[in-house]
């Protein structure tokens, strides 16, 4: 089962990067790298999984490396997006 996981990873870092790049100029530089290097990430962790999945007697470790990691996935993208809004609002001039 770690396979269907290890592809889960990877779709969501390709659909990641894909939604960020197509929203184009509305979307600032600052996050298109959170959202590569977010997707780099999440990819090498895909390759975890599977070397994890293969070589580990545990059953159901790779799974819960890959959920894991999805999870914290989500935690980083909302981590970034306070960033953002927080570096917008010391960007922002003051009257």
């Amino acid at each position: 089962m770690y396979p269907v996981f290890a592809v889960l990873l990877l779709a969501v870092a390709g659909c990641t990067v894909w939604v960020v790049r197509r929203r184009g100029a509305a979307i600032s530089e600052e996050a298109l790298g959170f959202a590569v290097i977010g997707a780099a990430g999440l990819g090498l962790l895909a390759v975890a999984v599977l070397v994890v999945g293969r070589l580990s007697a545990v059953p159901g470790r790779a799974e819960g490396l890959a959920l894991l990691g999805l999870g914290g996935f989500v935690v980083y993208l909302l981590a970034a997006w306070v960033v953002l809004l927080w570096m917008r609002h010391r960007a922002a001039p003051t009257p």
